[in-house]
């Protein structure tokens, strides 16, 4: 397994792409350059993050080195790659790679990694097909004009002659590299923009897809903690004689928390035994005393939230004079709520885990990390060895949305396989993941808007209060980064109010907080697209109709940066594009299905990862019931790799979406998570799926994101259909339908 899991090839030189010729074994081999540093070496080396070999068995080698979680980024990669490169896709093959500084950055998180990966990847196939033609038409003795590509070969133009990629790349290795490929047509694309089968599919459906919780290793052993209830709670004594008699148990001893960014573990007491079972039954023999600071619960955290979001917070965007217009608007129609979004977690189908072979020169790690890079970083930092001696290996993923972006699991696997010496596969159950896993922080905001009676925006104040979701229990800085983790999805409003105030309060939390799908936009996207439509409705206007009037004329305004500090501008034409076929979609004009149940249609429309989404949902009630029928969801995300796997991303941001405001809340009570698992903290289930309807529209701009903009505008949506229907206005989560409509 330990060679299945490692990316192979040479050591790698020159500024952009590296061919190698008898140091590859006669391999074709193309670095790229996706925002890692040149190493600290004489010369022009430089280790790269990604790159691809041609070997002369005509297989095209392609390492991704970003996690696969379910998104399809690996089969997108090997797409854009063999397009580009007029590859032969039955000889394609992706590899992952381990945890390593030469990959750059490979936290696979924010939408990040087709926005990075696209151009580079077209630039170094384009070059790797530019070479071989060259070294065909050096063998053939044929200008390069009279030849063309197809399918991994090299062919003149009149039938006459072909050649093999795999038998060129001995003669393309000795030639320059081209310094400006040219790139191929969109018109030409074979791959790019149509339906095409993951590269994992048959692993997939035939099982042997390896998760975390499939490695074995000779001689391993298992281990569970018993974790302090908070991260603040000190161990205070145990006794652990009951649990030592299980039969299979071999140790159990006290693990000391730790605080570190992204890496903080609470304090435990570890169980290791010859198998999961014999761990599990020992763990409730435990008898542990933990000395517990008083903890506030749910209902007092909300009434902090609450408090901050009535004083002044710290401005961040600012324009015109809200006080004056607010103060001075008679005759203005307006808006003032309040909207509460609670603690929720990420809850992925496999819970964490890491296996570890901690020895006195070496660390090898096997884990479902979206950040294998920083967390071999952390390894090092941890066993205080040179980061050469760690390996991480990165299985795939079960489900992560942010969480497996934490190293505490990683972390907690090494200190145990140091304390015994063995290796060591560390597991969470389901309920260790509720209780003591990282958390979106609750939320408090409040919205104040006007507009004229004819419809103009006029003030805007929006003040929301949250605890950061940068894994720390400070608030951030410097300002730019404090206002990304406060005010993401807040500041970009894109409609034209010319008096505006945009503020936010960092408010501390007792749990551990991290990013999660659809991050601050999630719940700053359902208090904003609310207040919206709020709006529009009180002026007598159809919520859709009234925003695109305010996105037109077209313009490009607000600067957009992406976590990648990829450079994007808001366009508004995009926008006012995805909302008006999301209401040809939905046939939003039309009149809702008369007979059975009563039913409501509501609208949202929001930009995250610079990705455009409108999105209409169809709800219906049956006494107290709240179901939602149908969602239409239309997405600019770019040029559309590969349509299958782009819907399935949609599809699977709204069932999160479904899932986070219908049904999720974390509450806090007697010092402890009170949710243990799915029957308390349930996720939508088949029979509550509605009809969904996806549409893209096909800008032709580079791809942007899909994994996360279409989660925040589920909750808004199904809000905005329920006060349609004359239901009330939900402003809260879970949502649920008021008594009176009920």
């Amino acid at each position: 397994m330990s060679g299945s899991m490692r990316p192979t090839g040479p050591s790698l030189r020159r500024r952009s792409l590296l061919v190698a010729g008898a140091g590859a074994a006669g391999a074709l081999v193309l670095p790229l350059r996706l925002g890692a540093q040149p190493a600290a070496s004489a010369g022009e080396r430089f280790e790269p993050n990604a790159f691809i070999r041609i070997t002369p068995d005509d297989r095209v080698l392609l390492t991704s080195h970003r996690a696969e979680m379910g998104q399809g980024t690996r089969t997108a990669l090997a797409m854009i790659l063999c397009d580009e490169l007029d590859a032969d896709w039955s000889r394609v093959q992706v590899q992952r790679a381990d945890g390593d500084a030469r990959y750059g950055d490979q936290n696979t998180v924010g939408d990040a990694t087709l926005i990075l990966t696209w151009e580079p990847l077209r630039q170094a196939a384009a070059a790797a097909r530019t070479m071989l033609v060259q070294a065909a038409a050096e063998q053939l003795k044929l200008p390069v004009d009279a030849l063309r590509t197809e399918a991994g070969r090299v062919l003149a133009k009149d039938g006459s002659k072909s050649l093999r990629y795999g038998a060129l790349v001995r003669r393309a290795a000795k030639l320059p590299v081209p310094a400006a490929p040219m790139l191929k047509s969109p018109a030409d694309y074979t791959l790019i923009g149509k339906p095409t089968p993951g590269v994992d599919l048959r692993a997939q459906t035939t099982g042997t897809m390896v998760y975390g919780l499939d490695v074995q290793r000779p001689g391993m052993r298992y281990a569970v903690i018993a974790r302090a209830p908070l991260p603040d709670v000190k161990l205070k004594r145990f006794d652990d004689r009951a649990a030592r008699a299980v039969t299979g148990v071999e140790q159990v001893f006290a693990l000391d928390g730790v605080f570190r960014p992204e890496g903080t573990t609470d304090a435990g007491v570890v169980v290791v035994a010859r198998d999961s079972w014999a761990c599990l039954q020992a763990r409730k023999q435990l008898q542990i005393e933990w000395d517990a600071p008083p903890s506030p619960d749910s209902a007092q955290i909300r009434q902090r939230l609450e408090d901050a979001a009535t004083q002044a917070g710290t401005v961040y965007r600012s324009n015109g004079d809200f006080d004056a217009a607010r103060r001075e608007g008679g005759g203005t129609v307006t808006v003032s709520r309040r909207y509460y979004t609670p603690l929720l977690i990420h809850a992925p189908l496999e819970p964490p885990n890491c296996t570890a072979d901690v020895r006195a020169d070496r660390c090898e790690i096997w884990a479902p990390t979206q950040n294998p890079g920083e967390a071999r970083e952390r390894i090092a930092e941890e066993l205080k060895c040179p980061i050469e001696q760690v390996t991480v290996h990165v299985t795939d993923i079960g489900g992560g949305f942010g969480r497996k972006a934490m190293h505490d699991f990683v972390l907690e696997a090494v200190r145990i396989g140091r304390r015994i010496g063995q290796p060591v596969k560390l597991f969470w159950s389901r309920e260790d993941d509720l209780r003591h896993g990282f958390y979106r922080s609750p939320c408090v905001q409040a919205i104040e808007a006007g507009a004229e009676p004819q419809g103009r925006p006029l003030y805007w104040r929006h003040h929301t209060a949250h605890g950061s979701q940068q894994p720390t229990s400070e608030a951030v800085s410097p300002r730019e980064l404090q206002m990304g983790e406060v005010l993401s999805g807040a500041t970009r409003l894109p409609y034209p109010f010319p008096h505006l105030r945009i503020e936010g309060t960092h408010v501390d939390m007792p749990l551990r907080r991290a990013w999660m799908r659809g991050v601050q936009h999630a719940f700053h996207g359902f208090a904003v697209e609310s207040a919206l439509d709020e709006l529009a409705v009180k002026l007598g206007r159809d919520p859709l109709a009234w925003r695109l009037e305010q996105l037109e004329p077209a313009r490009r305004t607000q600067f957009i940066r992406s976590r990648a500090s990829t450079e994007f501008w808001f366009d508004s034409g995009r926008l006012a594009g995805v909302i008006r076929r999301v209401a040809e979609l939905s046939n939003w004009s039309a009149p809702l299905p008369a007979g059975g149940a009563a039913r409501g249609r509501g609208f949202a429309a929001h930009v995250q990862s610079a990705t455009y989404v409108a999105l209409v949902a169809e709800v219906s009630r049956r006494g107290p019931a709240l179901r939602v029928e149908r969602v239409c969801c239309v997405v600019d995300c770019g040029r559309v790799i590969n349509p299958d796997s782009a819907r399935a991303q949609v599809e699977g941001a709204i069932v999160y979406g479904l899932s986070s405001c219908l049904f999720g809340e974390i509450t806090l009570g007697g010092g402890a998570v009170q949710q243990s698992n799915f029957h308390d903290y349930p996720v939508a289930r088949i029979g509550d799926m509605p009809r969904i309807d996806v549409a893209f529209i096909h800008s032709g701009v580079a791809p942007t994101g899909l994994g996360e903009p279409c989660v925040p505008m589920v909750a808004p949506a199904i809000a905005n259909a329920v006060a349609n229907a004359g239901w009330g206005r939900l402003t809260e989560w879970p949502l649920k339908l008021p008594a009176a409509a009920a």
